[in-house]
């Protein structure tokens, strides 16, 4: 399904529509999930729906194709498992994944986030994980408002410049998402350290 298609289904069906689009998107519409929720921001800058109702079902759709992700990592890892690790492009995402949420734990899904394809993955593999949904789901569902709201925003003021905007986004995102690494990790070394202080002193 091609983006313009599925736009013109949301014109048709509305909100319900925009939900499908943005739940099952990121397995059928082949361009970046920036893209598609920059496109929901211009179309409402066009008139065509109403703000909040547009935002909430944006969100509410990126949060279900997370968690459909966590659900398929979760119960059927091992048939997918063994699809993706015979393909190339989606043996890296994996692994890349796997390495994130080993070295951060559910912090993955923060980091993930900056990457594209990288943060499909990283739910997949953490539901693999058999990670309690209650923690997949504070990390990725706080994360996925954040991201929804920027590119909802960049979309609805800035949507005509859609294709440079994301353009640069890559960019420039691996000086930002090292910026999160780092602080990412200082924030895990100082957590370590501080669980290590507060064990000695009760061993004292």
């Amino acid at each position: 399904m091609e983006l313009e298609t599925a736009f013109h289904f949301v014109d048709q069906y509305g909100y319900i529509a925009l939900f499908v689009v943005l739940w099952i998107g990121i397995f059928i519409i082949p361009v970046p999930n920036e893209i598609i929720v920059m496109s929901t921001g211009l179309v409402l800058s066009n008139g065509m729906m109403t703000f909040l109702p547009t935002f909430f079902t944006t969100y509410f759709g990126v949060v279900m194709s997370l968690s459909t992700l966590y659900v398929l990592g979760r119960f059927g890892f091992y048939p997918l498992q063994k699809r993706f690790l015979h393909r190339t492009n989606y043996k890296k995402y994996v692994e890349w994944s796997s390495r994130l949420i080993e070295k951060y734990g559910p912090f993955a899904l923060v980091i993930g986030y900056c990457f594209p394809g990288v943060r499909h993955f990283v739910p997949f593999v953490i539901g693999s994980n058999r990670m309690k949904f209650r923690t997949f789901a504070l990390y990725a569902y706080s994360t996925a408002a954040v991201w929804s709201s920027l590119f909802f925003m960049l979309g609805f003021f800035f949507g005509e410049q859609m294709d440079h905007i994301v353009k640069n986004i890559f960019v420039y995102g691996s000086i930002v998402t090292g910026c999160i690494v780092a602080v990412a990790t200082l924030f895990i070394i100082k957590q370590s350290q501080r669980r290590k202080r507060f064990r000695m002193g009760k061993i004292s």
